[in-house]
Order: structure tokens, then C-alpha cells, then sequence
């Protein structure tokens, strides 16, 4: 794999200047994730032809999101959270997952539902429906059984963004 990795690399760089045709070719932290992914797709062991393999599989480890989530946070972290915070259907079960600890925990969901300051996506509240990324109803409610945290960007946040440099 990392024979591969760094054939790429000379192919994108054949001068071995370090820099690419796309940044994320360069050295630095963007090149370092791009490597660090290929090396974390799901492999397993097969014989093929009577000889050992480990095969790439065509499937990653996790999604990052929904139910993956947790999945990413136990890989990583080796335990459960005390703290997590979300703004989407995608955290769910990350503020799930925290919450089913024992001992004290927090779980906060921002609702973004300032069109005007910065953006408005629902529909939970009647907000806009945007489909990918979006804060359901659904999600609002059990955010309000749970007792998590929603913090409206409308109602909660003095300022958004910093002013702006004149």
C-alpha cells in the first residue's frame, strides 16, 4: 500500500519536489490524511492461486455518520464520550451512544435557524428542507425528551461570525 502511495506520488511529482498538481498532493497535513485513508481501508485474508493475500476490500471501515459514528468514536478513542455535540440527523447516535454512559454526561445539538446571519436548514421547527445534512423534526423532539442541549443559532447566539476587518 504504501509502495502504491508513493508511486502516485511520483507519478503527480516526477521532479520529487514535493509539490503536486493538487494540493492535497502536497506534503502536509492534507497529503498525510489522504495516505493515512488508503491505509485504513476494511483488508482481509484470502489464499489466492495457493498464496497468502490481504485484500483491499472495495468498502471502508465505517461511515462517519448516523450509526457509523460511534463505530468512528470507539475505533479512535477506545471509549465513550462524556461530551458530544451535533447539529444534524447525521450525530444522533453519536449523542446517543455518549448519553447511554454512566456518570455525567452532555449532549448538545445546534439548530441552525438564522437565514439571515448565517443559514437556516430543517425542517425540524418548519425550517427549509435541504434534504442532505438536515435537522429533522424527528431529532428535535428527541433532543427535547432527552434533555439534550439545542442551542438556536437564532435565538442563542449574540454574534455569529466575527465582525468583519474595515
Amino acid at each position: 500500500m504504501l509502495f502504491f502511495t508513493a508511486t502516485i506520488a511520483r507519478a503527480a511529482d516526477p521532479a520529487g519536489s514535493g509539490a503536486g498538481p493538487l494540493p492535497s498532493w502536497n506534503d502536509g497535513k492534507a497529503k498525510q490524511s489522504n495516505i493515512d485513508f488508503v491505509m485504513k481501508v476494511t483488508t482481509k485474508f484470502e489464499m489466492r492461486d495457493g498464496k497468502p493475500l490481504i485484500m483491499r476490500l472495495p468498502e471502508f471501515n465505517f461511515n462517519d455518520d448516523k450509526a457509523g459514528k460511534p463505530v468512528a468514536i470507539n475505533q479512535h478513542i477506545g471509549r465513550r464520550p462524556i461530551a458530544a455535540f451535533g447539529n444534524s440527523r447525521g450525530d444522533q447516535e453519536m449523542l446517543e451512544y455518549t448519553q447511554g454512559g454512566s456518570g455525567a454526561r452532555f449532549e448538545l445539538i445546534v439548530l441552525h435557524d438564522d437565514a439571515a446571519r448565517e443559514y437556516a436548514y430543517g425542517p425540524a421547527q418548519g425550517l427549509p428542507d435541504v434534504k442532505l445534512g438536515a435537522f429533522t423534526q424527528a431529532v428535535y423532539d428527541e433532543a427535547q425528551k432527552s434533555g439534550w442541549t439545542v442551542v438556536s443559532m437564532k435565538n442563542d447566539w449574540e454574534q455569529v461570525f466575527p465582525a468583519e476587518k474595515r
